[in-house]
Order: C-alpha cells, then structure tokens, then sequence
C-alpha cells in the first residue's frame, strides 16, 4: 500500500507540474495586436431570464468596438424577459428582438433558438453568448485582433464563474480544473483532432463561412452539450480553433444555488463523455484513487505522511486553478468534497441516462 500511495504523490506532482504550463501557455485574450476590423453579430438565446438579461444586453452594446448588431432570441419565456427586451429594443436602434419559433422534433432548445439567431445575423463573425454573460466594455475590442488574425474558424473562452452558494464553489468551479488537468492547450489550436477540443457555450465566436460551411447548428441539432460539438464539427472540417483566456473581460453567473448547479450538471455530465460507460468507470476509478483513497490511507499510522502529501499536493493545484481562474480559491481546500460530489453527479447522471429518464432544464425534458 506504501508504494501505492508513492505512486499517488508521483502522478499528483505531474499533474500539478502539468496545470502549471497549461497555464504558461494558455492564450490570453488581448494578446493579439492586429490592425483591422471585422463586423461581429452578437447572438443571445434567452429563455426565462428577466434577472440576467438586461444586464448582458447592455454589457454587449456598451462597447468600445461596438458590433454590427445585437440579436436576442426569446424562446418562449414565461416571466418578464420579452416585456424587458421591448423596452431595452425602443432605447436602442442596433438592439433586435423576437420570440423564436416552435420547437421542431429532434432538435435541443438552445441549439434551434442559436439556428433562428444565425439565420438573422449579418455579421462577419457570429459571438454566440449566454443571456448571464455580462462583458466588460472592452471585450469586443481586446477579441476583434484575434478575430482578424485567425480569419476563419472558431473561438471560445470559459467566462469567470460568479459563485456564491457552497455547491457553486465546489462544482462549478471544477470546470477549469478538468480543462487544466487532462487538456493539453496548445493542441486545442494546433490539432485537428476532435479530442483536443475545448468550448464554453457563454462565450463561442465563429465565422460567418465558417458556420456556413460546416452547416451550422443544424447540423448538431441533437446535441446536448452543443458548445463541444460545435468546435469538434469545426475541427472535423480542419478549421481553425482556438481557446482564449478571457475571464478578465467576461463574467457570468452560470447557476444559483443547488438544485440549478445539480441539474445543470447532471444532463451535460454523461453526455459530455458520449455516454461512454467504460471511460465513466474510468474516471470515477481514477478520481477516488489519486483525490479520495489518500483520506482512508490517512489513518494508517505508516501512511499518514505520505496521505498528508498526497491531500496538500491535491489541493495546493485546485488552489492554484481556483486562484489563475479568479474564483474564491479558499474552498479549493475542500477539493476531496468537490471530487466525491462530481463522481457522485457522474453515476446519477449515467444511471438516468441508462433508465431513459431523461434531464430537466427550463421546463423542457431531455433524452
């Protein structure tokens, strides 16, 4: 059991090693300096967001660059988003709103209501947002010169996760965490191959012949996790992607409190691993061997160093992740709690999945 929990402090020292040049290398929105300008549609799906989506929409058309146009699609809310959104469309001339269409069988919400927004936009470039984004007024600006340079493709970024509740803290923040620990960056942009893919749906541009070429969200009509899918089929087309650092200019609150953080997890979770059950197994097997076996060795007086080694080692890389991703990085301490939680999200999610049960989010219910 010694060389065990050896081996334990072995891989959790490279992993640590390995978070530390992914984010050396990491790209960093406004890094780039390209003359130029490009036309940027900015596209919003909203469904029931009357606390976010004046905010967001008045972050996009407050800005130093401004864009082309602001498009929001109401998909069919029941609170006060579409009375929000009239309003906020009489006070600004380039702001332009509608309520989306039915949902068509075989097609997920968010992805139709993305299709009926691309269908309208005029723009050079599509920046796809999330009704909870809010921008600082210089996104469009510090983004435009990476737009110009890569010409064609796609381009996203993890916005800063706003977090207030405990589970927040502890879930919401392993995001990043993951990226940064099994993600080789550099190959995000340098790899055609679809599995060095990385997208956050609050934050997705891409290019208009681009988009065009790969058949846009029609042709990812099913998708659940539509971010992902989206830069794979980008990359599948040999088009330039790319994975920016952006939380400096771009924010959001993804979730508020228990039930929206579990929920939303729990229908991306599994899907996000193409319900592979094996790579599931896998991965639970992996995460409570090298994050949770440490806290059972503990006990065992001629393990107690090494375990404690094993834990600080563990914990000091969520830390850090926690810290580099401008979240609270305290709770990072409490990373052991944060694995058990994801691992427990994972067997729920696949066991749903398994039972055809199906995921609720914003009133609809997905397979």
């Amino acid at each position: 059991m010694e060389v065990v929990v050896m081996l334990i402090c072995c891989w959790l020292m490279i992993q640590l090693l390995f978070v530390l040049f992914n984010m050396y290398v990491y790209p960093k929105m406004g890094s780039v300096k390209q003359k130029g300008k490009v036309s940027i549609s900015i596209c919003i799906p909203a469904r029931n967001e009357e606390a976010n989506i004046q905010a967001c929409v008045e972050s996009a058309l407050n800005q130093t660059v401004l864009p082309l146009e602001v498009l929001v699609l109401d998909d069919h809310s029941t609170d006060r988003t579409g009375s929000i959104l009239a309003r906020l469309q009489q006070k600004y001339t380039n702001l332009h709103y509608w309520r989306g269409a039915s949902l068509p069988n075989g097609w997920k919400g968010k992805v139709f209501a993305c299709h009926q927004l691309a269908e309208r936009a005029r723009g050079e470039w599509l920046l796809f947002i999330d009704a909870d984004v809010q921008m600082s007024q210089h996104t469009l600006s510090n983004l435009m010169p990476h737009l110009i340079k890569q010409k064609s493709g796609i381009i996203s970024g993890f916005p800063r996760q706003i977090v207030k509740s405990a589970i927040e803290r502890l879930l919401v923040t392993m995001m990043h965490f993951v990226i940064l620990c099994h993600l080789p960056v550099p190959l995000v942009k340098k790899s055609s191959e679809s599995k060095f893919s990385a997208a956050h749906g609050g934050f997705i541009a891409i290019a208009r012949k681009t988009y065009d070429r790969i058949g846009g969200h029609a042709s990812i009509q099913d998708a659940m996790v539509d971010d992902m899918t989206l830069m794979k089929r980008v990359k599948s087309f040999r088009e330039p992607a790319q994975l920016l650092k952006i939380d400096k200019f771009v924010a959001m609150r993804m979730y508020k409190g228990a039930q929206d953080v579990w929920q939303g997890y729990l229908k991306n979770i599994f899907i996000g691993i193409n319900r592979n059950y094996w790579l599931m197994t896998s991965i639970v097997i992996i995460y409570a061997t090298l994050y949770l076996m440490p806290l059972i060795t503990i006990w065992f007086d001629d393990l107690f160093l090494l375990s404690i080694l094993a834990i600080t080692i563990a914990s000091i890389t969520k830390v850090i992740v926690d810290w580099w991703s401008g979240v609270h990085h305290l709770y990072g301490l409490l990373f052991p709690l944060s694995v058990l939680l994801m691992i427990l999200l994972l067997i729920q999610s696949a066991w749903q999945t398994t039972r055809k049960k199906g995921y609720l989010w914003k009133g609809r219910r997905y397979l």
